[in-house]
């Protein structure tokens, strides 16, 4: 698995050494993670502005970029209402962000299956993480829901992570990356995350109209 970060698209291995992370449910070792430079932060900044100036953000109104950090603090009370804890965030930023249309990165852990945040899409910065080294029992809980749109696995055995990624019910699964996208390549979601098919050859066949001729010989 790679240890490098991705930075605006581009891999990086930072600054060359590495910290641990570990399960916080049995505090298991599991990956080596890089450390980001003063250069990592300033370029993941410059990505994160650029982002914002991108038409999927830049052109939405200001009451429509309003009402989504409402929506996302509606799912965070939700959370919290209904048992998970909270490990970091959960309100939005003071300061000066506190002008603009920011919420903090969040965070859950302790959360059930059948909880709104684990649910939900919500389309902010809100993680709800459920551990399990049952593979079996991790394609179970990413299979309960009603959107399909993307997945990413990540492994240190590429068969492992191919193997998932075959019973995974989503459009798309990256594999030790994200948001890995090609205009050769189809994009669209299963179930509830959208019918048909942008890009690739699918996205063409839905300009084509099929034809049935029937002729008889007799």
């Amino acid at each position: 698995m790679r240890s490098d970060m991705l930075i605006g698209g581009e891999w990086t291995a930072g600054s060359g050494t590495t910290f641990t992370t570990v399960n916080p449910a049995t505090g298991e070792v599991l990956a080596e993670l890089p450390e980001a430079t003063e250069a990592d932060v300033d370029a993941a900044v410059r990505a994160a502005a650029r982002a914002f100036t991108s038409p999927e953000w830049g052109g939405l109104l200001p009451a429509a970029r309003g009402e989504q950090i409402a929506q996302t603090a509606r799912y965070v009370a939700l959370g919290n209402y209904e048992g998970a804890e909270l490990l970091t965030g959960g309100n939005r930023p003071e300061g000066d962000l506190a002008k603009g249309f920011f919420y903090e990165p969040t965070v859950f852990a302790g959360e059930r299956q059948d909880m709104w945040i684990a649910r939900e899409e919500i389309f902010g910065p809100v993680l709800a993480v459920m551990p399990d080294d049952d593979p079996e029992e991790l394609v179970a809980l990413a299979n309960d829901s009603e959107y399909g749109l993307a997945a990413a696995i990540w492994s240190r055995d590429i068969g492992t992570g191919n193997r998932l990624a075959r019973h995974v019910k989503t459009g798309t699964v990256w594999i030790n990356m994200m948001q890995g996208l090609d205009a050769a390549a189809a994009w669209g979601g299963m179930k509830s995350s959208g019918l048909g098919r942008e890009m690739g050859w699918e996205a063409i066949e839905a300009y084509t109209e099929v034809k049935s001729v029937w002729t008889s010989l007799a």
